[in-house]
């Protein structure tokens, strides 16, 4: 039977590369086969955020259908489940929700994370939040509203994903040094394989760092389309990514990398000392987060960087960055929810596999001209936006077959669905109940795609 690996993707922890491997097939083993069950996305984030109260949870059942449908049509050795806001998931949660819709595949299941050393997930998550349009102001500032929140207190939340799955849990350090071959993809896949018996293929870069100066330009955009209006954040963050990725992609790469600054890098060494102790004591053998933790401050650039274009940029240029920023925006604001589903469409195109995009799931360009307004367009946006396949829910199947297929793997009739509550854990959150207090955190990044 196939076993089931979730990788539980913290935000800034090499998440997207993994993912963009694993959807591109950028492997070859030839001792161990392996699925990534996806449909015509990325990750799994929509389901994760069915468990984390971030999404609906009534789509819990046709998500995990879904995958079973994948799995039970190519069977392998190994399929993977993996998404970033597995981050904010209650591990009890996570647990019911297997016991509920595949239990046979819990005895055998793994469970993976990866965690960055503070300092760096601060540079890099600031750097994130600005991309997606989350934050524009400076790195100090957000140090402090997160640490306020304590999202980046590890220890607590690793230690609950190990009390509920036990030693079927692995946490890894996101460290280059400690990684196989000093890659987080073939770090991942060693893991997966149990073996170094692979050869991982080129890959399309995936959610490279931005430069600093490219950065401000990003943040500049979001500034004039509205940082924290309600009405285009759901947009901003896939078109900020969108901008990003074509940044990277440009011939020209130079630039400033952002970094921690050192009288920050001291605060945070300070504030986080405790932490990384704790978790090298759980986890790891030697001290590698404290390691790295008092190594910050030495690393850091001596001031804080700016992100502000005005710091970047002469005046001819800033003109011409508002200039394009400006019109992009109208653009944006003409039609939001298509400008953003091309540009998801985009990306999956880019780097899933041929064979894996189901039919009726490209994105299609709506033509200009007679009737652009009405009714039948609006129809016709109406079926985009729900997957592209009429009448039927996000990755274009009938809800019965996902549900046929979660019966098949409880081994019941398709009418039988254990309530949640008598496994005594995640107590009525499936169902849309009420969320649980222990082991929830807030979200400390906006979620990837």
């Amino acid at each position: 039977m196939t076993k089931l690996i979730f990788h539980l993707g913290d935000m800034k922890t090499g998440s997207t590369a993994i993912q963009t491997a694993l959807a591109s097939k950028a492997w070859v083993c030839d001792t161990v086969s392996l699925l990534y069950p996806h449909g015509n996305r990325v990750s799994h984030i929509t389901l994760a955020r069915s468990l984390s109260g971030k999404g609906e949870a009534a789509n819990t059942e046709k998500l995990v259908g879904d995958i079973l449908l994948e799995i039970n049509a190519t069977p392998t050795d190994i399929a993977i489940i993996s998404a970033e806001d597995f981050e904010v998931v209650d591990p009890q949660i996570l647990k019911a929700a297997i016991e509920k819709y595949m239990p046979q595949y819990l005895p055998d299941a793994r469970f993976l994370s990866y965690v960055r050393p503070h300092a760096d997930r601060f540079a890099s998550s600031y750097a994130e939040r600005v991309k997606t349009g989350w934050f524009a102001g400076t790195l100090t500032e957000m140090q402090a509203q997160i640490h306020k929140r304590g999202n980046f207190v590890y220890t607590p939340r690793f230690l609950a994903w190990r009390a509920t799955f036990g030693d079927a849990f692995t946490l890894r350090p996101m460290i280059r040094d400690l990684l196989y071959r000093q890659d987080v993809v073939a770090d991942f896949l060693k893991f997966v394989f149990q073996s170094e018996d692979f050869t991982l293929t080129s890959t399309p870069d995936a959610n490279e760092s931005l430069s600093l100066e490219n950065l401000s330009i990003v943040r500049q955009m979001h500034l004039r389309l509205g940082t924290g209006q309600t009405k285009f954040q759901n947009y901003q963050a896939t078109i900020g990514r969108a901008l990003a990725r074509r940044m990277n992609d440009s011939a020209y790469r130079q630039g400033t990398k952002v970094r921690i600054h050192k009288a920050l890098a001291e605060v945070v060494r300070d504030q986080y000392a405790a932490d990384a102790a704790a978790l090298d004591a759980a986890f790891f053998t030697g001290t590698p987060m404290t390691d790295a933790l008092n190594a910050a401050p030495d690393k850091a650039v001596a001031v804080e960087q700016s992100v502000r274009i005005e710091d970047h940029f002469s005046d001819r240029e800033q003109y011409l960055i508002n200039t394009l920023v400006d019109q992009t925006c109208v653009l944006i604001k003409a039609d939001p929810d298509f400008l953003a589903e091309m540009l998801r469409g985009e990306h999956r195109g880019n780097v899933i596999a041929p064979d894996d995009t189901p039919d009726g799931e490209t994105p299609r360009r709506r033509r200009a001209g007679k009737g652009r307004k009405g009714a039948g367009a609006q129809a016709a946006k109406a079926e985009r936006l729900q997957g592209g396949a009429k009448g039927r829910a996000g990755g274009g199947r009938k809800a019965g077959v996902a549900k046929r297929a979660i019966a098949a793997a409880q081994g019941t009739p398709e009418t039988a669905t254990p309530a949640l509550r008598k496994t005594g854990a995640g107590k009525g959150r499936l169902g849309g109940g009420r969320k649980t207090g222990a082991g929830r955190a807030k979200p400390a990044e906006p979620a990837t795609e």
